[in-house]
């Protein structure tokens, strides 16, 4: 199946459109660098959801998003991570 798949993604969305739930479920680096723009997707107190990164890359997650998102949860199963929490209602930024 290797190769079979592909996908190409030139921009986040296209316009300024805000939800009140946003799932990324990309590797860790994307996540990292992203996080502004995952952020800026979702209404204030929407639900944002982060996977697709190992158990032991949750520390990077955990310290870059504590800026924009409350109520901040952990969940593990096997070797894979989520990491829940809700956007900030006091955040300064779309």
């Amino acid at each position: 199946m290797e190769g079979q798949n592909t996908c190409e993604i030139q921009t986040i969305t296209t316009d300024r459109e805000q939800f009140d739930g946003v799932i990324a479920n990309i590797l860790l680096n994307p996540l990292l660098d992203l996080a502004d723009q995952i952020i800026s997707c979702a209404k204030r107190g929407a639900v944002i959801g982060l996977s697709g990164f190992l158990s032991e890359q949750v520390q990077y997650i955990v310290e870059r998003y504590p800026p924009f998102l409350e109520g901040i949860e952990v969940f593990k199963m096997d070797d894979w991570a989520c990491v829940s929490g809700t956007k900030s209602r006091y955040l300064n930024v779309s």
